[in-house]
């Protein structure tokens, strides 16, 4: 069994948004990381959660290699809170959590 080879750059994500946006912002992502389903390397699908205030059924995350940024389907401009959530929302976080850990 081959050990999964972490991608130094998420990690590095991680633990920068980690230190932004403190500890309500890590228990809300690990509430969500069994939410968590892997569709490729650079993609996941999130499960939405009315209990964490999600108006959708699910969220879409990406990486992008080139640009070392996250893209999710919550940061759509006509969502709400989109601004605040921009490149640090939780659906983000469960990711980042669900490649480390799984």
């Amino acid at each position: 069994m081959n050990a999964k080879i972490l991608d130094d750059r998420i990690i590095e994500k991680l633990l920068a948004l980690m230190e932004n946006k403190g500890s309500s912002w890590i228990k809300r992502s690990m509430k969500r990381v069994h939410d968590v389903y892997e569709c490729d390397r650079n993609t996941w699908i999130v499960r939405g959660r009315k209990s964490l205030g999600d108006e959708e059924t699910i969220y879409v995350v990406e990486y992008d290699e080139e640009k070392g940024s996250f893209k999710c389907t919550c940061h759509q401009p006509y969502k709400p809170y989109a601004r605040s959530r921009r490149r640090a929302c939780t659906h983000v976080g469960a990711c980042l959590f669900h490649h480390i850990f799984f």
